[in-house]
């Protein structure tokens, strides 16, 4: 999340881009030239260095064999398409990352043929097999196997969670003839844009039913129970230039007007008219914006929780549409909970679910230690994280030959000082499969003034010492309750990322 600082007045040129769009030829001339310019370095480079630029015929640019997928996006009727159709619907499915990661489970287990294995039960793994396993409900690994003994992984890496207001344990408060639900905050939302909003509750609650028994349910009221009031103007005139907002007294959501008649709004006794709960035990739930996904002039996509459902959604459609099992190579997605606030947890970035499931991937695979070192050193993550684009109306808040535009591909995240994995090797292993699938790809850096953001990519490659690059779709907005990104940049991102698992990466990176 960037921090506030002064933008001084800056004169500003545009960045030369006539190698984005879906018309490629000035692309494919500017990476010939690097090509040759690659051949000449490579002449003075040992033949045997494992920085030498060309590792064979396969991996030249100047010969990319072009994907039988590689067909420009009609952009005229993008929203009828599949993808952004299945998107919308995950999306609505998906207020919290409990119930991102449920969708994910329906989807691979339920309607693709997934085989569900449990942390806490023997696993037994086939070539060529199809498996799915979650942590806590919100994080999860979905994977194919290869047809053979793998030698690498390609694996594709998002998150479930969402910056947001999390409900107190206790979270009831009466005001005069109010009550109120009073919430934490979960992350780094735009407090602002939650104010004067219609609001649902989600997430989960573990309860004991009629029979006493312990059970633990996703719950979606499904409906507008709550509202965050403005201070009316006249009672706080520098609202109109700056909204102040403690978090302890100005975010108690309003519920309820108690009449004489009437008993104050109880969070318990609402959940009981939707389960069956003999006593309420604990919960995690969470305001959620209410309304659908819109989409503005077949362009736009204006909707809650992009960051990061649209890096989880894109993952998987990837992986579902690469079923396929490959010969020594692991295709595999997973999507963590707890980005937002650091991944300093069992079901964050920084566990160690990753390791856990590939060391039981190799164990059922008869791999030996030195085979499994070396199927992490030919590995790759992908880090799907959304990205800043370019903001019409705040030109000065970016960097001015690093922006990247609505609209115009996926983006490339970097960083000097590592808040991004992004590295050059990995970098153009993200440009060569952009250049196969006819997609075109933007950079970004943060202002050299400026705190940088980073998410899952610099938290998991410490930890698995696999390559590994961040990128995301550019939107506007991150982190406020509803933001906007594009159609076309999901469907390049679906298209880039089925891309990448169909490439062999010891011959790519």
């Amino acid at each position: 999340m960037e921090t506030t600082h002064k933008v001084e007045n800056e004169s500003y040129s545009p960045p030369d881009r006539s190698f984005e769009g879906p018309n490629l030829n000035a692309y494919y001339a500017y990476t010939e030239s690097l090509q040759n310019l690659g051949e000449a370095l490579n002449k003075e480079t040992k033949a045997n260095s494992e920085f030498k630029i060309i590792k064979g015929e396969n991996s030249k640019v100047k010969n990319i064999a072009k994907s039988s997928f590689a067909i420009p996006i009609d952009q005229s009727n993008i929203q009828a398409s599949k993808e952004i159709k299945d998107l919308i619907q995950f999306i609505k499915a998906s207020p919290t990352s409990y119930h991102a990661g449920e969708a994910s489970r329906r989807l691979c287990v339920e309607q693709n043929g997934f085989t569900e294995l449990k942390e806490n039960q023997p696993w037994k793994i086939v070539c060529g097999g199809k498996y799915f396993v979650s942590r806590d409900i919100s994080t999860f690994i979905a994977f194919v196997m290869p047809t053979n003994k793998p030698e690498s992984a390609c694996i594709l890496g998002a998150h479930t969670d969402s910056p947001g207001l999390k409900l107190k344990p206790e979270p009831n408060k009466k005001v005069d003839n109010a009550s109120l639900l009073c919430p934490e905050i979960y992350g780094g939302p735009i407090l602002p844009s939650w104010l004067g909003q219609g609001l649902g509750l989600a997430g989960r609650i573990t309860y004991l039913n009629n029979k006493k028994e312990k059970e633990c349910s996703l719950i979606d009221f499904e409906k507008t129970i709550a509202v965050i009031p403005y201070l009316a103007i006249h009672l706080e005139r520098t609202q109109k230039e700056k909204v102040e907002i403690n978090a302890q007294d100005h975010l108690p959501a309003v519920c309820w007007l108690q009449t004489e008649e009437d008993s104050p709004f109880n969070l318990e006794v609402e959940l009981k008219k939707l389960v069956p709960i003999s006593k309420l035990l604990s919960h995690e739930l969470f305001f959620v914006p209410r309304g659908e996904p819109e989409i503005i002039n077949g362009q736009l996509l204006h909707s809650q929780r992009l960051d990061n459902l649209l890096g989880t959604h894109a993952s998987l459609c990837a992986l579902l549409d690469s079923q396929t099992p490959e010969e020594g190579q692991i295709k595999a997605v997973i999507c963590w909970d707890h980005e937002e606030v650091g991944s300093n947890s069992q079901n964050g970035a920084s566990s160690n679910f990753l390791d856990s499931v590939l060391t039981r991937m190799s164990n059922a695979s008869g791999l030996n230690l030195e085979e499994v070192a070396i199927l992490k050193a030919n590995s790759g993550l992908i880090s799907i994280d959304v990205a800043h684009g370019r903001h019409p109306n705040y030109f000065g808040k970016h960097e001015p030959n690093n922006a990247p535009l609505l609209g115009k591909g996926p983006v490339i995240k970097h960083h000097a000082s590592q808040s991004y994995a992004t590295t050059s090797p990995t970098s153009a292993w993200i440009k060569q499969a952009g250049i196969q699938c006819n997609i075109p790809i933007q950079e970004f850096c943060i202002k050299s003034d400026t705190l940088c953001g980073s998410t899952i990519g610099n938290i998991a490659a410490p930890r698995l010492g696999i390559r590994t690059v961040d990128i995301g779709a550019p939107i506007w907005g991150m982190h406020a309750m509803k933001e906007t990104g594009t159609l076309v940049d999901h469907l390049y991102m679906c298209r880039l990322l089925k891309e990448l698992l169909s490439m062999n990466l010891s011959s790519n990176i």
